[in-house]
């Protein structure tokens, strides 16, 4: 048997009783409860998420794939420095872009570097 413990383990009752209502109310408002994190973490609303998605055509900024062709609902890509909107992205292109740090002098050098490579096929 393993000696691993559970993570539950140790936690009072009421902390897990509360753990699952909150996960309760977020299943039976979780568009609302999306929208409160976007109004707090990128300062939009829901009409104004709903503007870019429908002037995106529903596509990731980026690749251009639906939303419905991809798990989760399109990610809120924003400015690091500025906080600025720039558009919605699938969570690929959204990783993909975090990991170049944003710059687009390394995306420039990640597509050249690819292109290099693609040429010797």
């Amino acid at each position: 048997m393993s000696n691993k413990r559970l993570p539950e383990a140790g936690v009072p009752k009421a902390v897990l009783a509360r753990r699952a209502q909150r996960r309760r109310y977020y299943w039976d408002n979780k568009a609302l409860c999306q929208a409160q994190v976007r109004r707090r973490r990128y300062g939009i609303t829901s009409q104004e998420y709903d503007k870019i998605y429908v002037a995106q055509k529903g596509c990731c900024a980026i690749c251009g794939v639906h939303q419905s062709d991809h798990t989760r609902a399109l990610n809120v890509d924003y400015d690091h420095a500025t906080d600025d909107v720039r558009g919605l992205l699938c969570g690929g292109c959204n990783s993909g872009i975090g990991r170049l740090q944003d710059s687009a002098e390394l995306c420039m050098k990640a597509a050249e570097y690819l292109q290099r490579h693609a040429d010797r096929r």
